[in-house]
């Protein structure tokens, strides 16, 4: 079968980029993977995604580095030795979970899960979901 333009049906000769993923997929079966995402997903909602990624991403790597940092420096200025980030994880655009702490000789340890917002240049603990204080 030859699925030139000659063989539309007549119905379907206006269809258009403009109509419906549905009615174009009727009239063109052979629509490209690649042509249908681009008619579904408009540019619009192509560049949201892509800022939302970028996002996340800057919210992951920058929060987890400026928290850190933050974590080693209350560390130093308590006199304290030990100070780590285990893990942090963006659940939104500058809003991270992280398990970090520090420990300040034998006596006292403030370690635990907590929501940290970054905010570009630095970083705020805003509620501590787990208290591992000793």
């Amino acid at each position: 079968m030859n699925l030139s333009e000659n063989h539309v049906p007549m119905q379907c000769q206006h269809v258009t980029a403009a109509k419906s993923l549905r009615d174009r997929l009727r009239c063109q079966p052979w629509l490209p993977l690649g042509e249908m995402w681009s008619v579904s997903m408009s540019r619009r909602k192509w560049r949201i995604a892509v800022v939302l990624l970028l996002l996340y991403v800057v919210t992951w790597v920058g929060g987890w580095i400026t928290h850190a940092q933050e974590v080693h420096a209350q560390a130093k200025r308590e006199h304290g030795y030990c100070a780590h980030v285990d893990w942090c994880f963006p659940v939104l655009p500058g809003f991270l979970v992280a398990d970090s702490g520090y420990t300040i000789g034998l006596k006292h340890a403030d370690d635990g899960i907590k929501i940290v917002l970054f905010y570009g240049i630095g970083s705020v603990e805003i509620v501590r979901l787990v208290d591992c204080k000793a």
